[in-house]
């Protein structure tokens, strides 16, 4: 059922912010936020610190994964790298594929470049149509409500 002006008669509040700290160990930062509210992706991915260029890792990461997602927004008959499970949604087709196909480019990168090897990152991250949302985290990154509660910690499932 619509509501005004065929807006969705539920819908979702998304407030997005973002605040990254290297730790205490580390002079670079290796996380890398995505935060496009036009494709309703939210991501934080996290360069494995100590670990070879986890800062190229989150940025291709990032890359590969946000581009997936523009890509499927307005196709849904783009031909899909994956086989489409007609079980799930529609969106969680879209993220964990994009996750999947992350996951094979940090793959092919570092078979490509033997000073990449042992580069890697964590991932959590929302894809949020209407009143839905899919959650996906890789790692142990992890997605929380921070409600008036304070933080609740969200069952989802992995999308990797």
């Amino acid at each position: 059922m619509a509501g005004p002006q065929g807006a969705p008669k539920y819908a979702m509040r998304v407030d997005a912010g973002v605040n990254t700290n290297p730790g205490r160990k580390r002079t670079r930062n290796e996380d890398l936020p995505v935060s496009d509210e036009e494709l309703g992706l939210f991501l934080v991915i996290d360069g494995m610190g100590g670990h070879a260029r986890g800062d190229v890792a989150s940025q291709l990461i990032g890359e590969t994964v946000h581009q997936f997602i523009r890509d499927t927004a307005g196709d849904r008959d783009k031909t899909w790298p994956f086989a489409f499970d007609p079980h799930v949604s529609y969106n969680w087709n879209r993220m964990t594929t994009a996750v999947t196909m992350a996951d094979l480019q940090l793959a092919r990168r570092i078979s490509e470049n033997d000073q990449l090897r042992g580069m890697g990152a964590t991932m959590t991250g929302a894809l949020i149509e209407g009143d839905k949302a899919v959650i996906s985290h890789v790692g142990d990154c992890r997605t929380g409500d921070t409600g008036a509660r304070g933080t609740d910690d969200m069952m989802s499932p992995q999308a990797s």
